[in-house]
């Protein structure tokens, strides 16, 4: 005797409704089928994450007396749940409150991510700061190019450290905490304010002219590259002269 294959998907149209909104609002919570299955236990619900997949995927039907439970859970009514695929409020809701969790995350991120580049900064201004001393000149054309370029990429250092803070602080004060009144408590995750930035900023004062401020025009890139040209071409001198 042949067993006859037994037909997979939810058995009534609002039932398939029921359970893609199901999905989607346990989506819009960043919930697994465990966790899921979990809260339903806890509102009384025997669920597994296997029963949530079983669901989700068409092999088990959802009973009325577990729509309702779960419709509840979602804070969502039955015929939401059962006569609609449009996004709810809730699902909105919970979207938009992810959205601003993930924008704290993204600003102590960047902190540490800020930081890192302030050492790297450090490294070059050291660099540059005691090439510019130990030539012991005065103005910006009598520097070596290393001098002159190392002032112009200042330019940059200082420029995208402003736009990162301004970034920074955007996003805090359009996703922070406006229930705090002080300025400290709602800037807690502030990007550091480095020493470096105030010295880079002091040999850019004391090198400023119209030379300087073209050079800084160029790209980073184009930068590189002119230093890595007059190096060769005073390595190629050199090597000429002896």
């Amino acid at each position: 005797m042949t067993s006859q294959r037994q037909p997979t998907g939810p058995a009534y149209p609002w039932e398939a409704r029921f359970v893609a909104n199901m999905q989607r609002l346990r989506e819009a919570r960043s919930m697994t089928q465990t966790d899921l299955a979990r809260a339903l236990k806890a509102e009384g619900l025997p669920y597994y994450q296997q029963t949530i997949q079983r669901i989700e995927s068409g092999e088990r039907p959802v009973r009325l007396n577990e729509a309702h439970v779960i419709a509840r859970f979602f804070e969502v009514d039955m015929e939401t749940m059962a006569e609609s695929l449009l996004a709810t409020g809730h699902e909105v809701l919970w979207t938009m409150d992810r959205v601003s969790s993930y924008a704290t995350q993204v600003a102590m991120d960047a902190i540490e991510a800020y930081e890192a580049w302030l050492e790297r900064v450090a490294s070059f201004a050291a660099s540059l700061m005691d090439l510019i001393d130990r030539e012991q000149v005065n103005t910006f054309a009598d520097l070596s190019p290393g001098g002159q370029v190392g002032l112009a990429f200042c330019r940059h250092v200082l420029s995208s450290s402003e736009i990162l803070r301004q970034g920074h602080e955007s996003l805090l004060k359009t996703f922070g905490d406006d229930s705090s009144e002080t300025r400290e408590d709602k800037w807690e995750f502030a990007l550091p304010d480095d020493q470096v930035l105030h010295d880079i900023e002091e040999y850019q004062r004391r090198f400023d002219c119209p030379e300087l401020t073209a050079m800084s025009s160029r790209s980073v890139v184009s930068l590189l590259v002119h230093l890595r040209v007059e190096l060769d071409r005073a390595s190629n001198s050199s090597t000429e002269a002896e």
